[in-house]
Order: C-alpha cells, then structure tokens, then sequence
C-alpha cells in the first residue's frame, strides 16, 4: 500500500473542498531563568504548545458559490468541529481565521487560508477545601467566642462577698475535674508533678483571677489544651475530654435577689465554658486520631455534633451560637474527607473456633495483621477467636 493510497478526502464539519497544501506547527513551551553571577541557564518546561495546521483548500465547479457559502458557514459556526486532512486524518480543532480569494481570471475557483488549533479538553483545575486547616480556624474562633462569652456574662465586681466565694468554689471546682483527668492519663510522675504544681499556683490566685473573667477563661482553656496534650494518643485525649461534655453547674439557690441570679449566672457560665471548651478542643482532635475504620470515625464525629448541637441551643449569645454551628459543619466536612481512606467494616463467621493468626490469613491473607482482629473484637485470648459469631473485620 503505498502512501498515495492513505489520503483521505477532505472536509470540516461535514462540508467537502479540495486540499492543496498544508502547514502545521507545535513544540513545547518553555522558559529560560538566567540567574545573576551564574554562567548556567535552567530552561524550565511548562508543557507542549497547542498545535496549528494552515491549510491551503479551494472549491470549485459550475456551483462553487454554494460550496464556497457552505465552506465559510462550516467555518464561522462556533466551537470545535471535526476536520479531516488529508494526510492526517480526523482532527478535533477550532477555527483561529480564514481568509477567501476570488479572480476574475479564474472564474468558477474560491481558494481559502484558514489557520485552525487543536481543540483540546475543557479542563479546569479542581478546587478542593482544605478541611484540615477550616477545621483547625474554626476551632480557634470558637474557643475564642466562647471566653469571650465567659467573660461577658461572669461578674463578681460590686456583689457580696459571697457572690465571689460561690464563684471562686465553681471554678475550683471545674479545674479539679480538668486535673482528675490529667492525672490519670499522665504516665510520667515527673510531669505530673510540675502539672499539679502549676495548678496549685493558679489555685492560690483564684481569689484574683475570677475578678478578671478574661484571665479566668484562658487559665481554663490553658488546662483542657494540656489535657488534650498529655495521652500518647489522641483517640485517649478525645475519650477523655467526652467526659467534660456532659458537666453541669451545681444547683443554685433560688434566684430571688440580683445577688442570687448572678451567683446562678455565675455558676452557669463556669459549667458551660467547660463543657464549650471541651467539645471544641475534642473537636480540633478528630483530624489527628487514627481511626481504625469509617465507622469509628462517624461515631466520633456523632458524639462531638451531639454535644455541639446541645450547647448551640443553650448559649445566649449569637455569635458563640454561629460559631458552634460553623463548628459543626467544618467537623462534617473534616471526616467526610477523611472517610474516603478509612477502611469499611464487614463480617465473617468461622464455623469453629480459630488461633487470631489463622483467622487474620484467612481474612487479609496477612497473619500479622492477628493483633488487629483481637483488638477490634475485644478477643479474651488470641489463641482462641471464637467460631459461630459474627466478627468485624476491615474491608
């Protein structure tokens, strides 16, 4: 088959004329860094040129002004159209310019210039929310709203003295229950140490500190962050400070004086700053636990819009009620997009009762992966899981 046999008849859009010549042009775009005091350039590749073809074409015939009518609408019709060279065969191009020559030496011929560029794919770069970091601002502007929240409703200033007695015994209180967590999760005696003696320095000036309620906000949120801190993992950080959502203010007495409704006021704020700053600081920890699956992840993400929902709904003030809720929502998308790596659960039975490495070949084809299937079953022995039940397995 020679060379000849190979061409095509050509068109665009369908409409037929006849091939004279064709150029084209391409290559790759590029550019040259020249660097002061430095005899080497870097020429830096940004990728191929879109090609171009020129082509050369007339029309011609008793009727060749209605082929050359039905050439230029091809032409001037827009976006990208089909056109088949004659020695290339079908192209996808758009049409750059055109131009037609007409003589009357030459009656019966319209002879064109048109210049084309490939087509290419409408592609645009994907956008994508970076839910780590909105999750991690949001976190700061609601531990932020809520001190400042604290800070607008908490007043000891100008009331009996007992007001601030009430105050001081709440807030004591609620750092005790911060530290009781603290402790048990410190394994290193030596840094328990200098953490007790931290809060006993604070303890000696609350007195002080709860006229200042700004002050008395930030020693709050400065324990819970070191609570948070103190487990090897954050997954013990998180359970730890699920057990601060649920604190309530202890029962006040009946608020029948100014002095009494803002000892309950008081004693109320306490609680609720406790409990705001818990689920924001537990919040801000769902982007760094390692979640052995999907599931774990969801349940995690559930108990922390449980416990956001529920403050929302209780707070006063309209701009820690917009951050809680804005909270909640960075916290869906975070593991939302975290869930897309985390592994699916499902089940499988054994008929009879197996060695943890029998049972983790058969499922992963990976024995070591034996510590795994104990620990998510909650195995007594892990050389005897349990046949005829069902157990959970990643996916």
């Amino acid at each position: 088959m020679s060379w000849r046999d190979l061409l095509q008849p050509a068109s665009f859009r369908g409409v037929a004329f006849k091939f004279e010549s064709s150029d084209a042009s391409g290559g790759r775009r590029a550019q040259t860094h020249e660097y002061p005091m430095r005899d080497t350039p870097w020429t830096e590749d940004l990728g191929r040129k879109a090609r171009t073809v020129s082509l050369n074409a007339y029309v011609l015939g008793a009727d060749y002004m209605a082929a050359r009518d039905a050439l230029i609408a091809a032409l001037d019709a827009a976006g990208a159209g089909t056109l088949v060279h004659r020695y290339w065969g079908e192209l996808q191009v758009v049409v750059i310019d055109y131009r037609v020559s007409e003589s009357s030496g030459e009656g019966g011929i319209a002879r064109f210039s048109i210049s084309f560029a490939e087509a290419g794919s409408q592609t645009f770069p994907a956008a994508r929310i970076d839910t780590a970091e909105a999750l991690a601002v949001q976190v700061e502007k609601t531990r932020a709203a809520a001190q400042k929240t604290y800070a607008d409703m908490h007043q000891v200033a100008g009331l009996p003295g007992w007001v601030s007695a009430a105050a001081v015994a709440d807030f004591s209180g609620a750092l005790d229950a911060i530290d009781n967590l603290t402790a048990q999760l410190t394994p290193d005696l030596t840094l328990l140490a200098e953490i007790q003696l931290a809060a006993g320095r604070v303890a000696g000036m609350l007195g002080d500190l709860i006229r200042v309620p700004v002050s008395a906000a930030a020693a709050v949120d400065a324990r819970i962050r070191a609570l948070a801190q103190v487990p090897s993992s954050p997954r013990d950080a998180f359970t730890a400070l699920t057990a601060l959502f649920g604190r309530d203010a202890a029962p006040a007495a009946p608020a029948t004086t100014p002095s009494n409704q803002q000892a309950a006021i008081n004693r109320g704020a306490t609680a609720a700053l406790v409990r705001q700053l818990a689920v924001t600081e537990a919040a801000g920890l769902l982007q760094s636990t390692d979640f052995d699956s999907a599931i774990a992840a969801a349940e995690a993400r559930d108990t922390v819009l449980d416990a956001l929902d529920s403050e929302a709904a209780a707070t006063p003030d309209d701009a820690l009620f917009r951050a809680l809720s804005s909270l909640a929502a960075a916290v869906t998308r975070a593991v939302a997009a975290r869930s897309d790596s985390l592994a699916r659960i499902g089940t499988v039975r054994f008929s009879a009762t197996l060695p943890a490495l029998v049972v983790a070949h058969r499922v992963y084809g990976d024995a070591t992966r034996a510590d795994e299937i104990v620990s998510r079953n909650r195995v007594r022995h892990p050389g005897f899981v349990p046949g005829g039940v069902a157990l959970e397995v990643a996916t």
